[in-house]
């Protein structure tokens, strides 16, 4: 009797997925500077989120074809968006940080800021550029 039901499996929708998973990352990232009390809820979701999907995935969804290229390009958005928050809080500290009466002191945060900033440049870029170098060949 269950053998004759046919169960319709739905694709799972990567793309559409991917790109949620992103902007909540991104936007827990972001927020997180100015709230640290989001830092553990947000990744409490990730961690619920992520037991649900493993279940969805493996019993809900039929497999899906994707392209791996997609995986690479999300990569480098997302190192680039932490640039990018980086980059953000460097201004926020600088301008916290200025003094009426000497513009060229700034703390020692935002001189650790500016290096974290530093690294993570070279690592965006590194990521790049070894996918540019992997076209040419």
């Amino acid at each position: 009797m269950l053998e004759s039901i046919v169960m319709f499996r739905y694709e799972f929708r990567f793309g559409e997925q991917y790109a949620r998973m992103m902007l909540i990352f991104a936007m827990v990232v972001m927020f997180s500077i100015s709230c640290p009390l989001i830092t553990p809820f947000g990744c409490l979701y990730f961690i619920l989120k992520h037991l649900v999907d493993r279940h969805n995935l493996a019993f809900v969804y039929a497999r899906s074809k994707i392209n791996k290229k997609v995986h690479a390009t999300a990569i480098t958005f997302v190192i680039m968006s932490v640039a990018l928050v980086q980059f953000f809080l460097i201004v926020f500290s600088v301008i916290r940080s200025l003094d009426d009466s000497n513009i060229t002191t700034l703390s020692t945060k935002t001189k650790v800021a500016i290096l974290l900033l530093f690294l993570t440049l070279n690592v965006c870029s590194a990521q790049i550029w070894s996918n540019t170098c992997k076209k040419i060949r």
